[in-house]
């Protein structure tokens, strides 16, 4: 204060806002340490991850002068670094890839799933694909998520990279060094049971398959049933770049009525979330689960499950 000739009650009233919220944030993850597997401890990490990220941009923006996104910033840190990844990949093995939205979606279809390959000796692997960031501009930062996945890959050796997300198995049959295959077909090939399906499916189709139907098909051969693509309906709107026409592709979709079976996590929790009665995933039905799609808060708990629970 005498250095720089700010008033003493200036300079206690900053340094005592400035340090507040790191105090009440570090004393809060002390006290829920030893009470790790709940969601107040998970929410103590978050409001870390969110202090950093906070205090980053808040650098970054009285370096250059220059105001950064907070919520577009803090959605490319989060994707790119994606801190919750992890993985037990076994040599000379497949591995399931889950993909980001599942986890969040549909967690116990995702650890079930996990399960399975567990009880083939099969490993898997949790993290971002990397779309995301493609999606938004970001090619350098996709980019180095896909080395990132594909040096794991490589260092254990893994023989295919299983995946249950539409959208990864596009990303992934484009970037990865490895043989990528959906899970569907790998269920059917290690003979894994599939529950009665009907003999005809409506479905709604997301968009990295509505052209190859390589995905569909595969499913078909598993459960048996003749998927009836719900025809003149537009994308769900996560991939439109513009929010209005995003919007508008939305706002179609929620006219349609009819209850239709998604297999895309992706699509299944951004359409309930804006209130459209949809039938299970197709993954979640096919294995047996009652699973509704998270929404809120709870997605971001899912999020973090397999870092900390698996």
């Amino acid at each position: 204060a005498g250095l720089s000739h700010v008033r003493y009650r200036h300079f206690l009233g900053a340094t005592a806002l400035g340090i507040l919220p790191g105090v009440v944030v570090y004393v809060n993850v002390g006290d829920k340490l030893f009470n790790w597997n709940s969601s107040q401890f998970y929410l103590a990490i978050a409001l870390l991850i969110g202090l950093t990220v906070v205090s980053s941009l808040g650098v970054r923006t009285l370096r250059t002068g220059r105001p950064v996104s907070f919520s577009k910033r803090l959605s490319t840190l989060e994707k790119e670094w994606f801190p919750w990844r992890r993985g037990r990949l076994v040599p000379g093995q497949p591995a399931f890839f889950p993909g980001c939205s599942l986890v969040n979606v549909l967690p116990e279809t995702a650890r079930k799933t996990i399960s399975i390959f567990e009880r083939l000796q099969c490993g898997w692997l949790y993290d971002c694909c990397g779309k995301p960031l493609q999606l938004s501009g970001n090619q350098p930062g996709a980019r180095r998520v896909m080395d990132r996945i594909n040096g794991q890959l490589k260092r254990a050796n893994v023989t295919e990279l299983v995946v249950a997300c539409p959208n990864c198995y596009s990303v992934f049959r484009k970037g990865l060094e490895v043989p990528v295959k959906d899970i569907y077909t790998f269920l059917q090939e290690h003979n894994i049971p599939c529950v009665p399906f009907p003999e005809a499916l409506p479905i709604f189709s997301p968009c990295p398959d509505r052209r190859s139907g390589q995905i569909r098909k595969a499913i078909e051969d598993w459960t048996g049933s003749v998927l009836e693509e719900a025809r003149n309906l537009p994308c769900c709107g996560l991939g439109i770049p513009d929010a209005k026409q995003a919007r508008k592709a939305l706002d179609t979709i929620l006219l349609d009525q009819r209850k239709l079976s998604p297999y895309c996590a992706s699509c299944h929790g951004h359409l309930t979330r804006h209130g459209m009665k949809m039938d299970s995933h197709i993954l979640t039905r096919g294995l047996g689960i009652r699973e509704d799609s998270s929404k809120g808060i709870r997605k971001g708990i899912n999020r973090m499950k397999p870092w900390f629970w698996w």
